[in-house]
């Protein structure tokens, strides 16, 4: 929030949620509103899910695999406790996370 000017159109990921920067120099502020797109993503990840790559029994379990990986695979479909997962590497703020891929009747549409 700090940077000025604030690049346009800029995105940020805080802790798993993509917001938009929102500048508001008339105002002297800034904002941050939530932005949709993960949600579209993880719904079309749903729909075209592949045969997952792995099942694991807990959350830590599943980190623990991601973390371990060399190469991080850019986007894999897991199972945690039976439920699909999108296993990511966000490569350019080197980041690997896990995303529930949510069934199409809970994303926005």
């Amino acid at each position: 929030m700090a940077q000025s000017p604030v690049p346009d159109r800029a995105s940020v990921l805080v802790a798993g949620e993509y917001f938009y920067v929102m500048d508001l120099p008339e105002l002297k502020t800034r904002r941050l509103l939530s932005s949709p797109i993960l949600k579209f993503y993880l719904r079309d990840m749903w729909e075209k899910a592949a045969t997952p790559v792995a099942a694991f029994s807990t959350r830590e379990e599943a980190e623990a695999w991601l973390r371990e990986q060399p190469e991080p695979p850019r986007q894999v479909a897991i199972l945690i406790d039976g439920k699909p997962y999108l296993a990511a590497y966000h490569h350019r703020i080197q980041l690997r996370t896990l995303y529930p891929l949510t069934a199409p009747e809970a994303a926005p549409t």
